[in-house]
């Protein structure tokens, strides 16, 4: 056998950072002068319009090497969301390549972080027709029912990221996810969807 190493080329699926921001209680502060607004149709619990700090792009492209394309043009990017217990939790994937929450409840519990599943019927962690599933035998429609969307029994818990206050949480979005748990507390995170140069 060759003694050269073969590996696949990739950008990572998923990145923790604690302490990421320099003075997060300042960012939860300003977030009290926000309007949080409802839109179930879209998403659970209340959101802002999008807010991006300055520098927070470069950041993310230099922990994942990679070049962001529509930072500005995602409507949903840099949104600071709130939910609790009266929000059901959702199976999904996102439409972006990459998706990253920060955790900004203090003192809240760490298991309302971000969970990482795949479907038990298929084995599916991603969309069937990504690259990484090659799964021409099935579709979406297969994976993502309605009943799939809000129900733990048909997934399979891969991978778990506790909920720490100040946490970053960098995943490919395509990663079929979802909050862990949401309490009778309310879970303050901002949000963050973009794609990148290929």
């Amino acid at each position: 056998m060759d003694s050269e190493i073969i590996f696949n080329h990739r950008n990572p699926n998923l990145i923790v950072v604690d302490n990421f921001y320099k003075q997060p209680d300042l960012i939860v502060e300003e977030t009290k002068k926000f309007e949080f607004k409802e839109q179930n149709k879209f998403y659970k619990g209340k959101r802002t319009t999008s807010c991006l700090f300055p520098y927070v792009k470069e950041e993310f492209e230099r922990l994942l090497q990679v070049e962001i394309i529509d930072w500005l043009n995602q409507p949903m990017n840099g949104v600071f969301q709130i939910t609790d217990g009266k929000d059901p939790l959702v199976w999904h994937s996102d439409s972006q390549d990459y998706a990253a929450a920060v955790y900004l409840t203090k003192d809240g519990p760490t298991n309302a972080g971000t969970s990482f599943w795949k479907d038990k019927k298929y084995g599916c962690r991603r969309p069937p027709s990504h690259p990484l599933e090659n799964r021409k035998d099935i579709n979406e429609s297969d994976i993502y029912t309605q009943y799939n969307l809000l129900n733990e029994d048909n997934w399979e818990l891969v991978d778990r990221v506790g909920s720490v206050y100040n946490r970053l949480v960098l995943w490919d979005g395509k990663m079929i996810h979802s909050a862990t748990m949401y309490g009778e507390f309310s879970r303050l995170v901002q949000l963050f969807f973009f794609n990148v140069k290929k």
